[in-house]
């Protein structure tokens, strides 16, 4: 197999579908999922924060907010997305253009700053637990500023139960922390040290605190989380992609560098996959092989990065949309069986639907949302399916009944 992608997809229908106050019809089945605007419209330097660095310096907090060129709708999903640089250096330019990918598909995204360790080294481990802390201080300040302007000027327009964290390496590492980390976790009593000099688990990095910082879901590209048992049951569903053999940030366990002298405790993608599937969050994991940092954007770009940005998009449009057309037959009516799973690779695939009685329509997806392969049949029966030649790796296979008065029905499988 040329590339080998390890991606959970834990898609429970009565779950994954969001019944939310405005009207999603915007949600027309290409729209958060792949390129509908041509223009971007960049709006820079919106002040959200200020607050003190490690190193005693007062910084104003800024961030960059990317929409759709001619967009109508009258409110849009939103992604705060933070740069990486092991919290010593990097830019919320360095984001650009992820941010105009998404705002190309519909959404609104903001590149934020947030503090950098501005010392001569960091000395013990606790300086950089202290920099990381201001940092998620910090995202949250901004998302609190996005739901103050849809409460006041709404210049942005911003859905204010759809926005989402994300970030890469350091800036995922701040991400993951926003999404997962609250008071009711076993925090170590260092961090919560570290926690209440630093105004809390919301931070002090704006006043705005009659505004909420919950995110509705993660985009975690190479990050990771202190313990991954931060995940409880009733936090948002995640993305995230890793390299297997990260040596920068660890897609297990382990120890890593944060500075020439100081090791910092992390668990990476891989560990908090584990986690969500062990507690019932929704969880898709992307894993590339080799030992590059990022390398999907970074070395192997030419050869990942449009289907990092296909896949996280798809991620997103599942939360936002769901199976809102189904919203009122929200129970699958019916089971499927797909055998063999893993399928070698020229071999027909067999496919038995139970407890349907009308014919129901098979897609099969990449990761990346687009479809390979489609056909109707027969519910009751054990079906060949002659699959075209196709690259090994992870798809999905999507059964809805062809008079679409049902839920889908979504399963994985492994071609080899």
């Amino acid at each position: 197999m040329q590339e080998r992608l390890l991606l959970t997809w834990m898609l429970v229908l009565t779950g994954a579908t969001l019944l939310f106050s405005q009207d999603y019809s915007s949600c027309d089945g290409e729209r958060y999922r792949q390129d509908v605007f041509d223009g971007v419209t960049v709006t820079t330097g919106v002040q959200f924060g200020s607050n003190t660095t490690i190193g005693g310096n007062v910084q104003d907090l800024f961030m960059d907010v990317y929409e759709p060129e001619g967009d109508t709708a009258s409110v849009r999903p939103t992604v705060v997305m933070a740069f990486g640089g092991a919290f010593v250096f990097g830019q919320r330019e360095d984001l650009d253009g992820l941010c105009r990918s998404l705002a190309r598909k519909g959404y609104v995204a903001a590149t934020i700053d947030y503090r950098l360790f501005d010392a001569i080294i960091p000395v013990d481990s606790n300086q950089m637990h202290d920099v990381v802390v201001k940092a998620i201080g910090d995202m949250k300040a901004a998302i609190r500023h996005l739901r103050e302007d849809a409460a006041t000027s709404n210049q942005f327009r911003v859905d204010t139960n759809l926005i989402f964290a994300g970030g890469i390496s350091a800036g995922a590492i701040t991400a993951a922390h926003v999404a997962h980390l609250d008071e009711t976790d076993d925090i170590p009593n260092y961090l919560q040290n570290i926690i209440a000099n630093n105004g809390g688990i919301e931070g002090n990095s704006s006043d705005n605190y009659q505004y909420s910082s919950s995110v509705a879901g993660l985009v975690n590209y190479s990050g990771a989380l202190k313990d991954a048992s931060f995940i409880d049951a009733d936090d948002p569903p995640q993305f995230s992609v890793h390299d297997e053999g990260d040596g920068i940030v660890v897609y297990g366990n382990g120890l890593v560098f944060a500075g020439p002298i100081v090791l910092v405790y992390l668990e990476g993608s891989f560990s908090m996959d584990q986690q969500a599937e062990a507690v019932g969050v929704e969880s898709r994991l992307i894993t590339y092989p080799g030992n590059g940092h990022v390398s999907y954007f970074g070395d192997n770009a030419d050869q990942y990065e449009a289907e990092v940005e296909a896949a996280t998009a798809m991620f997103l449009a599942d939360q936002i949309c769901g199976e809102i057309s189904d919203a009122k037959t929200l129970e699958p009516s019916f089971s499927v069986r797909a055998f063999p799973n893993p399928l070698p690779a020229q071999q027909p695939l067999r496919l038995m639907v139970e407890g349907h009685s009308g014919p129901v329509q098979f897609r099969l997806f990449s990761i990346s949302g687009v479809s390979v392969a489609e056909q109707v049949v027969t519910a009751g029966t054990t079906e060949l399916i002659d699959l075209p030649a196709l690259p090994g790796g992870i798809y999905v296979i999507e059964l809805r009944p062809s008079d679409n008065k049902g839920a889908a029905v979504r399963q994985r499988i492994v071609i080899q």
